[in-house]
């Protein structure tokens, strides 16, 4: 029973010395090593300012708490699978070469962290298997003093009746005293063996709260200077800590949803509580870009790649539109509207919103080379003035109204393929910049006459009117 006893001890300081290892403390370790490289990655995502970049590490980094929390190998494969689809994002990416080169350093030292991390707590879950196991092995051995000490008291019994001859009252004393003498060993053998059970219950509970998530229930946790004890303060702070980082997390990922969804001067405002937010820009460029026979292309592949394709299309236009800093409002279908100048308002939104509609015909006909099928895009540009807010409730939508966006819509409808088709208020704002095509007077649906270019290159070339 020592030699258990003694395991038990040995395996109980190996899992306190993984825990200093692994920065349970908060004050170094491979967490601290951790969350340093995720600073230094964070930081180079914030500027290079790349939204799916940022996502998918936020995702890398929500993993990463949930495999802390439940110990759960498949959690940590999944992380690594994610590590490496933001290696191959990172390559792929329109990114400068400093960045990427620091990033794809960082990313390295990341996943080398990770995968210490899943082997010392890995070794955690051993050493709690094997002193549990020592703990059983001690148990069964303190019943066993027990049936000793049984059979000693049936020897003392015997002895008794043998030497009752010599005094009677001599043999009662002896025998009392022994009697009582045994009785307190094994009711201090039992006591102590149910107190030590109790706590390790209590403490086995513990864990179980913490790895669930329901930090709440953690109550009533052992106390004592043993190695116990000692465990029972570290999961505490332990608990602490996850809960704490929870927390940050869950701020986090509000936040960079909350800037998925709105423009981040909006969301400021947002989170300031404005009851009703509606601005009205006097100079802005809206476009908007469709799929050209889109209806009967979907028509012929499976919704799998129907999905696939579109996503990989406006992946494409959400890196563009990022670039040029011009703001995204929404996808409808197989519809992309974005807008320069709003939220926020600059000289050039027509020449920027210009440069990616040609860039977007460029993208569209390389995928469509890559995948080999036939997609087109058709694009129409209109600038003037526009009205922009957050409508919703639950749901928060940031969009815009006014005559500028109906033509724009106009201006894509009754466009060609291939084409950015451009009212002439682009014209009178581009036209010392880029070279057009004139297309003439055509009419327009509910705006009757217009006179319409398509946009051809950026030159200095200008046309006849």
């Amino acid at each position: 029973m020592l030699k258990n006893l003694n395991q038990y001890h040995d395996y109980v300081n190996q899992t306190l010395n993984l825990q200093k290892i692994i920065g349970l403390d908060g004050k170094n370790g491979i967490l601290v090593e951790l969350r340093t490289i995720k600073d230094n990655i964070q930081n180079k995502l914030y500027a290079i300012d790349n939204k799916p970049l940022n996502f998918l590490f936020l995702e890398m980094r929500l993993l990463e708490k949930d495999f802390s929390n439940t110990l759960d190998i498949k959690i940590v494969k999944r992380l690594l699978t994610l590590i490496s689809a933001f290696n191959k994002l990172l390559k792929i990416g329109n990114i400068p070469i400093s960045h990427k080169e620091n990033l794809q350093l960082y990313i390295a030292e990341y996943h080398d962290k990770v995968s210490q991390l899943m082997n010392k707590i890995i070794e955690i879950q051993s050493y709690i298997a094997n002193s549990t196991l020592q703990f059983q092995r001690i148990f069964p051995n303190l019943q066993k003093s027990q049936h000793h000490i049984s059979e000693l008291i049936t020897s003392i019994e015997t002895k008794f009746h043998e030497q009752l001859q010599i005094s009677k009252f001599q043999t009662i004393a002896i025998f009392t005293i022994a009697f009582i003498i045994l009785a307190f060993f094994i009711l201090l053998q039992v006591k102590n063996a149910q107190f030590l059970v109790q706590r390790l219950r209590r403490l086995t509970d513990c864990m179980h709260h913490i790895g669930s998530g329901e930090f709440n229930k953690i109550a009533n946790l052992p106390q004592g200077n043993d190695e116990i004890g000692t465990l029972a303060n570290t999961f505490e702070e332990m608990a602490c800590q996850i809960k704490s980082q929870i927390t940050i997390i869950e701020q986090e990922k509000s936040e960079k949803l909350l800037l998925n969804i709105l423009p981040p001067p909006i969301a400021k405002r947002l989170k300031r509580r404005e009851e009703l937010i509606a601005d009205r820009f006097e100079h802005a460029t809206v476009l908007f870009c469709d799929i050209v026979n889109f209806t009967n292309l979907s028509a012929n592949v499976t919704p799998e790649e129907l999905v696939q394709n579109l996503n990989g299309i406006f992946t494409l236009f959400d890196g563009l539109t990022s670039s040029y800093h011009l703001e995204k409002i929404k996808t409808i279908g197989d519809a992309y509207m974005i807008v320069g100048g709003v939220p926020n308002p600059c000289d050039d939104h027509a020449e920027r919103v210009a440069n990616v509609g040609l860039k977007m015909i460029k993208l569209v006909q390389n995928f469509s080379q890559e995948k080999g099928l036939p997609f087109s895009i058709r694009v129409g540009i209109h600038s003037g003035a526009v009205v922009a807010g957050v409508i919703g409730v639950t749901k928060f939508a940031y969009d815009l109204w006014g005559d500028t966006v109906n033509t724009a819509s106009r201006m894509e409808s009754h466009g060609k393929p291939n084409k950015v088709h451009c009212s002439e208020s682009v014209y009178k704002l581009l036209k010392r910049k880029f070279s057009f095509e004139k297309r003439g007077f055509i009419q327009i649906k509910g705006k009757g006459e217009m006179k319409t270019y398509f946009l051809k290159d950026k030159t200095l070339t200008t046309i006849n009117r």
